[in-house]
């Protein structure tokens, strides 16, 4: 299963020095992997790079994507600076968009994503995973960096190692430019952002739909079992668990979300879960046949209202995506499927946050966390 990898600098500088020590000092060097070429037929947007030469008299760094998973996103900042710092001695960028949704396969929805991002590189759509199959990759994000002879210098899965990988970048461009000064590194030192003591607590990243791996997905507390594909009625019985959630109403269970399946008057059906994060998001999926609502602002879209431990959500842990009625509740205007930014500068406590759509056809497919020292990034 493809999956989206945090990556911890504690335990990956634990796992390199470990298996250093088995390596054998005098061990022949693998030969260099030469990056593969993308499928000459392949979609590019913004721009497409030419052909074979696609790596030559350059440094490179190829990024696998989603523009859903919230570890992508809080990477692209990084890979910005680096393009604006490097760009002149000769660094440039490929993102391949590997959707790990279906809607996420949609041009339209690509393309979208890279306007609010604002990101002007060449992104090949690798919607067959050909591509993320060449190069071996096996988790959201992974970066790639290949010299000007096409050869992968540097790989990187997951988040962190910035520093490290900033090195690599540096030691490329000089190797191309002999003599070259370049400006001082972005970044000084990898952090340690995955400590909770130091970060704080981040809830696990919790999966719905049947087709999850029973070790990502999130546990269903209702005492309902999860009926593939079926039209169920659940019954909040007050059960909750630490990695998982819990619904009440009207919700079908499909391959990769949970799907509200009635139209209802009154916020009556919900889908929840407990959290302990300083940041919540969710990734809301816009199905086909959803209907239009308008907000005070004259937007079209649906709303989706949203309380914290039975009651609207506070201004001060108000994400960007939320919105106010004239009545006080707090909602999220779904006009797109995307990841939707909910809670913001949370405390240490455990909380209860709740989805209440009125609509038939809102799904949600996943909710991810961040903590205090991964919270800094464009929130778009």
């Amino acid at each position: 299963m493809r999956r989206k990898i945090l990556v911890g600098v504690g335990i990956c500088a634990f796992a390199l020095v470990f298996f250093a020590g088995l390596t054998d000092a005098k061990q022949v060097a693998k030969k260099p992997k030469k990056a593969p070429l993308f499928p000459a037929e392949g979609i590019w947007l913004n721009t497409e790079p030419s052909g074979k030469k696609i790596f030559q008299q350059k440094i490179t760094l190829v990024f696998f994507w989603d523009y859903t998973s919230i570890n992508c996103l809080r990477e692209i900042e990084f890979l910005k600076r680096w393009h604006r710092h490097y760009h002149p001695y000769g660094l440039e960028m490929i993102f391949v968009h590997a959707p790990e949704y279906q809607f996420a396969a949609q041009k339209e929805n690509v393309k979208n994503a890279l306007t609010r991002f604002e990101i002007p590189y060449p992104v090949y759509l690798d919607n067959d995973f050909k591509v993320w199959d060449s190069y071996g990759v096996i988790s959201w994000p992974t970066k790639f960096l290949v010299n000007e002879k096409g050869v992968i210098i540097h790989t990187q899965m997951g988040e962190g190692y910035y520093s490290m990988t900033e090195r690599y970048i540096r030691k490329a461009l000089v190797k191309l430019n002999p003599g070259a000064v370049l400006p001082e590194p972005l970044e000084k030192e990898d952090k340690e952002n995955y400590d909770s003591e130091f970060c704080g607590q981040m809830s696990s990243e919790t999966y719905l739909g049947y087709r999850q791996p029973s070790w990502w997905s999130g546990e269903l507390a209702n005492s309902e079992r999860r009926f593939p594909d079926q039209v169920r009625y659940y019954k909040d019985q007050g059960e909750r668990v630490a990695h998982g959630f819990f619904a009440h109403g009207q919700w079908a269970n499909r391959a990769d979300y949970f799907e509200h399946a009635r139209h209802t008057d009154q916020l009556s059906d919900y889908l929840g879960i407990v959290y302990s994060a300083h940041e919540v998001y969710a990734v809301l999926n816009r199905l086909p046949d959803l209907k239009n609502e308008k907000d005070s602002s004259g937007q079209n879209g649906y709303r989706v209202y949203i309380t914290r431990d039975d009651e609207p959500l506070p201004p001060a842990q108000r994400g960007p995506d939320v919105l106010q009625d004239d009545q006080g509740a707090t909602y999220v205007l779904v006009q797109e499927s995307k990841l939707y930014y909910l809670v913001i500068g949370e405390d240490q406590d455990f909380h209860e946050l709740k989805l209440w759509p009125q609509q038939k056809g809102m799904a949600v497919n996943s909710f991810s966390f961040s903590n205090q020292c991964l919270s800094d990034f464009e929130h778009r």
